[in-house]
């Protein structure tokens, strides 16, 4: 029989007293869901309600761990996070989200190219930030995964930083430039501005010691370009 989110929660609370006596310090980190399908959300539901019966879930869960994968749509990905911030909300759970496992492909019959597969990244980083600004989270993110895998279908063997023999692809350009110019800076804005013709723009603004970045895109537009017009107001 397929195991279910109580037999999970379960197996969870046993690990962590365990690696709570060894270290102390450790964080155990529970959940690894992927997806926001019923079957997704209803595993994560029956972790809570199992792990209510044992105590304070903030005082048994260190950190919660989902995985969302969105293909050219970070609004998706947004939802997403939406979703999950309900279901954590509903417990009363304050603690720490990470997404353990953060990415997009880029095949070019499912998905799309190297380009959009590199514009996903700053996209989710992004949307990423302002889900923890705005509901007041701790997390971390990481990306999946660090190199292409060879051998799997052009889907599953696209979603690295670097091909199979480690040359940086256009994705892992972006995650390093992405990573530079906002290391010493904190979102501290995110706004959608109508830019006319059925579309907008996302104006994520940035801001630290060194002065203020803004990181201007557009969801609608792919693959042309698209004037915004920009004020002292915009963010």
């Amino acid at each position: 029989l397929l195991a279910n989110g109580t037999d999970y929660a379960k197996l969870y609370l046993d690990a962590k007293a365990i690696i709570d006596e060894l270290d102390p310090t450790a964080t155990v980190v529970c959940g690894a869901i992927t997806g926001t399908d019923d079957a997704d959300t209803d595993f994560g539901k029956a972790i809570f309600d199992y792990i209510k019966t044992q105590g304070d879930v903030n005082s048994l869960i260190d950190a919660f761990s989902i995985h969302l994968y969105t293909q050219l749509s970070d609004e998706v990905y947004a939802d997403g996070l939406v979703e999950w911030e309900g279901i954590f909300d509903s417990y009363g759970y304050t603690g720490e989200v990470w997404m353990t496992e953060n990415g997009a492909t880029a095949d070019n019959d499912k998905a799309g190219n190297e380009s959009d597969q590199a514009a996903m990244v700053a996209k989710l980083g992004i949307q990423w930030e302002r889900y923890l600004k705005e509901n007041g989270r701790k997390g971390i993110s990481f990306w999946y995964d660090l190199r292409n895998d060879p051998g799997q279908t052009a889907y599953e063997s696209n979603f690295g930083l670097v091909n199979g023999n480690y040359e940086l692809k256009q994705s892992g350009i972006a995650m390093r430039a992405y990573h530079k110019v906002t290391k010493d800076k904190k979102l501290e804005s995110f706004k959608n501005v109508d830019v006319g013709s059925n579309m907008y723009g996302h104006f994520a603004k940035y801001a630290g010691e060194d002065g203020v970045l803004y990181i201007v895109y557009d969801s609608h537009n792919k693959g042309k370009a698209t004037d915004v017009p920009l004020s002292g107001d915009v963010a």
